[in-house]
Parts: C-alpha cells; structure tokens; sequence
C-alpha cells in the first residue's frame, strides 16, 4: 500500500515499493553544513559572478559572460578532467566547485569528468534547471563528438 500523499505537495509519484525493497530509491547524502541549496546560490552570487567558479580557463572574463562562447572540442575537454570539466546537452560545465553541494554525493559528479553526462544527467535529473543551477560554471560549447 502506497503511503499517503498531501494534495498539492508533489506532482511525481512516490517511489513504489517494489522499487524502495530493491534499493532503487534516490540515494541523498548528507551534506556538509553550509552546502545546501542556497549556499550555492550565496555562492554563486559571491564568487560565481566574478567568474571565481571556473577552473582551467585563465581568463579575466568569466567564460559565461563571453559571446559567443568558447568552443571545446574532446582534447581541452580531457585535458581539464583534473578540473571536472563536463558535458551536458553539448554545454560544457567546470562541476568543480559544485561537488560538495550535490545531494547525490561527490562520487557520482567524479564519474563525469571530461565526459559528456547528458545520457546519466537526464536519466536522474531531467526535470532540473541545469543551466541556472550551473549558470557561472558555464565554460562554452562542445565542438567535439559524441563520443567521449
């Protein structure tokens, strides 16, 4: 029997419970204190808009400022793995300074450095504003295939 729900609460369905006895719930972590939602958006504010987000670039201007954006194309992409450079819907993210604040953990950001993670970004998070959750992470576009 599902659990009860509080009108106008959620539009997504509970996890049945099928799906919660074979582990397949979302998994959150504990987040350090001063890392939930609104100190990212604190932060983006602070150092986010000052372009002080963005690791492997070198320039004064903040790479989301710049038009038209820069082009990555795979080997500047793996070249700032170090940097957790990362690809989502062909828009390239430095994820770096993000990693602590994403209630899904470290390790699972980790697995996407120098990778397009469009495919497991939209598998678990379709429905997030990416592009403003990330907004001052934004380095510019990816020119290279899809393969990487």
């Amino acid at each position: 029997m599902l659990p009860p729900r509080q009108p106008g609460c959620s539009t997504l369905a509970p996890p049945s419970e099928s799906d919660a006895l074979k582990g397949r719930g979302r998994a959150k972590v504990a987040l350090k204190p001063g890392h939930g939602p609104l100190d990212w958006h604190q932060l983006q504010q602070d150092k986010g808009m000052k372009g002080e987000l963005v690791y492997g670039v070198g320039s004064p201007i903040p790479p989301f400022r710049m038009q038209p954006p820069l082009r990555v194309n795979k080997e500047i992409l793996l070249a700032n793995k170090d940097n957790f450079w990362c690809v989502i819907n062909r828009k390239v993210y430095c994820i770096k300074a993000y990693l602590s604040f994403h209630p899904g953990g470290e390790v699972i950001l980790k697995q996407c450095a120098g990778k397009d993670a469009t495919v497991l970004f939209n598998k678990y998070h379709r429905w997030v504003n990416y592009e403003k959750l990330l907004e001052t992470c934004f380095i510019g576009m990816y020119v290279g295939s899809a393969d990487v």
